[in-house]
Formats: C-alpha cells, structure tokens, sequence
C-alpha cells in the first residue's frame, strides 16, 4: 500500500500493475526502452470501476491480444476483466487459492491437502476418469 501527501492529510493510494510474460511488450506500455518495470497506476481503491479506468488506460497504452488474466478472486478485478478485457481468459492466482484453501483446512490434515493440491497444480495433464 502507498501512502501519498495530498494537501496536509496521508491518503491510502492502492498500486494498480500489470505484469506481463513479453518484456518487449511491457517495455512499450511502460514507455521505457528498458525491459523492466511494470505499468503502475495508483488508485483510492481496488473497485471494478477503478480497475476499468486501471484496464482502460493500458489499452490506450497500447495493450491488446491479452489471452490469460492471472489474479486473486477480488470481484472487482474478476468483473474488470470480464468487461474490459473482453476475450481473455481468468484464471485465479494459484498462491491466494492456496492460501485460502489452508485457511479453511483443520490443521491435522494441512499437511496433507498441501501435498495433495500441490500434486494438482503441478501436473502437466488432467485426467478425468
């Protein structure tokens, strides 16, 4: 979380980024001709409007094509995406579903369903009987 001096009183500020798997392409978005750096906007929150100002303003950077949108299961971000990057596909960031999925799981079988949802998520194919 930022924090940013707005005439006497601190202000909450949300960072709002984009990482991408092409460097070239952030390059771009970013403005810079270096291969770092990730497009941050800040923002008083992290709403579905302000992540489709977020979505909007990197499309007026140059941003299209996008295929796969990886995020926590915020319903701001998930709507955001469904209206702003029409076409791509949502996948929820498997560390917060994780993190979830252990929340909720009695501590004398943690142990086991990490072992197990790891398995899960680190197999290259699924199986269906």
């Amino acid at each position: 979380m930022a924090h940013e001096q707005i005439t006497g009183d601190a202000q909450r500020l949300h960072p709002l980024f984009l990482r991408g798997a092409k460097d070239d392409a952030l390059a771009k978005l970013t403005g810079s001709s270096r291969k770092s750096g990730w497009p941050v906007m800040l923002g008083d929150g992290e709403s579905e409007t302000r992540r489709g100002e977020f979505y909007s303003w990197l499309k007026s950077r140059g941003l299209h094509g996008v295929d796969v949108v990886v995020s926590d299961d915020h319903r701001g971000r998930v709507h955001a995406v469904r209206r702003h990057v029409q076409g791509a596909t949502w996948q929820r960031c498997q560390m917060p579903f994780g993190r979830n999925l252990l929340d909720a799981t009695p501590k004398t079988l943690e142990e086991e369903v990490h072992g197990r949802v790891r398995t899960m998520l680190e197999a290259s194919d699924l199986i269906v009987p």
